[in-house]
């Protein structure tokens, strides 16, 4: 029974940035974006929240300039792919790249070291303690409430609406009065709002930031939105699979019946495994990944 609970109070943890990186995937791809940049806004939503904590000793400052910096990044992600007629992948890799060496940077300059930033103090780690409900975050419960949210959002509301009209035919969407440039804009700063509250938690989570915190969820939660034919419910089913894996696989490492090596490739084998076979069978919005017309 113990095992069990660790097992679904791992998945809960492991799904709370991966639920909300999935889901700004499926925002961001539904409107025509291809956005391989989650990673960034990981990052930058990781990186602002832990030096906003330390630096003004208050967590819901540290949150707020976590999703400032998460929605700057989004910012300028959306006017390359939107303004300019640039290959959405290449941006999306530069950006992760630009993202990660800048807060490596950052930590130099702030905190004179290229690995961590310093851990929160016993004050704002009980205060974090103390906001849990049930034993678990707030961001963990926003991210189980966001799977509806953003479901209903595509599919019952007029902005859903336009916004799948957008990533199916812009042109056409244009003609009917529609701006594709700013749905598919909103759509990419929605995406930036939701993973960035990822990364907000990754580092409330640990307690500090540290270098490549994202470790390459950006790249997972894109594969859930490709799992789940961008779909929100069975994007974020696919979410919860993924997280559910790597709890079992953080528990066998625990527990030392494998190797450590053996555990963490799990998920990824399974994500390659579950790709070769949904690839070419899943239909993508038909205007993802192409520039809007001059």
């Amino acid at each position: 029974m113990s095992l069990l609970l660790d097992v679904v109070n791992g998945t809960l943890r492991e799904a709370t940035p991966l639920l909300l990186a999935t889901l700004g995937g499926v925002l961001s791809e539904r409107s025509g974006v291809i956005n391989l940049a989650l990673e960034s806004y990981l990052l930058a939503g990781a990186f602002g929240a832990a030096v906003g904590a330390l630096t003004t000793g208050s967590l819901v400052l540290g949150a707020a300039l976590g999703l400032i910096a998460a929605l700057l990044v989004a910012l300028v992600h959306a006017v390359i792919c939107t303004r300019t007629r640039a290959d959405h992948v290449v941006a999306g890799v530069a950006l992760n790249l630009l993202v990660d060496a800048a807060t490596i940077a950052a930590l130099v300059s702030i905190y004179h070291t290229k690995g961590a930033s310093p851990p929160f103090g016993d004050g704002l780690m009980e205060r974090l303690a103390s906001a849990k409900l049930l034993g678990h975050a707030p961001a963990t419960w926003l991210a189980l409430l966001a799977v509806p949210t953003v479901a209903f959002l595509l599919a019952r509301t007029k902005p859903g609406l336009r916004l799948r009209a957008v990533g199916e035919n812009p042109a056409c969407a244009e003609s009917l009065g529609v701006s594709a440039l700013r749905v598919r804009t909103l759509a990419v700063l929605g995406a930036g709002l939701l993973t960035g509250l990822g990364g907000v938690y990754l580092a409330f989570d640990v307690g500090s930031f540290s270098k490549h915190m994202a470790s390459e969820r950006g790249y997972l939660a894109l594969a859930c939105v490709v799992v789940g034919k961008w779909r929100p419910w069975t994007a974020a089913a696919a979410a919860l699979s993924f997280a559910l894996l790597i709890a079992i696989a953080n528990q066998l490492q625990i527990e030392g019946w494998f190797p450590d090596e053996i555990p963490r490739m799990l998920p990824y084998v399974v994500t390659l495994v579950v790709l070769s076979g949904v690839v070419g069978r899943a239909r993508p919005p038909a205007a993802l990944g192409r520039p809007l017309a001059n």
